[in-house]
């Protein structure tokens, strides 16, 4: 068997035993789950994509409808990845996992309005003559 190693001729035995091998080994690797700490960074990743929608978490737009933007998200994400649970999610789909959170956008639109000044920007701080972006809140301030 050396001998035939050393001449250069296949051993079929060894050939197929090295691919069941790295068969075996490919299966393992989709089975590995992500870390805590992966599945915390997702979750985070989501919660930024949720307040760049919705605002400031402290802002009306945010508090009336994240839940419902979470769980629009979240029930996406699971049918995509074929997945019960986000703690589910296996190593080898973390990047992608993370590129459709990034790239997510709603069936609904959850976006907050816009701000009544110049309609460019979201309208993100509420003052008494509507939803205000931060830049024309900065450049203009409070309106009276």
């Amino acid at each position: 068997m050396f001998n035939q190693l050393s001449l250069g001729t296949p051993n079929e035995s060894l050939l197929t035993r090295i691919s069941e091998l790295e068969k075996s080994l490919k299966e393992a690797r989709e089975r590995i789950q992500c870390s805590r700490q992966q599945l915390k960074n997702l979750k985070a990743h989501g919660k930024q994509k949720v307040v760049k929608l919705l605002g400031d978490p402290d802002s009306p737009n945010y508090k009336t409808g994240f839940r419902s933007s979470f769980h629009i998200l979240w029930k996406g994400y699971k049918e995509v990845f074929e997945l019960r649970s986000v703690s589910e999610t296996k190593e080898h789909q973390y990047s992608e996992a993370l590129y459709w959170i990034a790239t997510w956008s709603p069936p609904v639109k959850l976006s907050p309005p816009s701000c009544f000044l110049c309609e460019a920007e979201p309208g993100t701080i509420d003052t008494s003559e509507g939803p205000m972006g931060e830049f024309c809140y900065k450049l203009f301030g409070e309106p009276r």
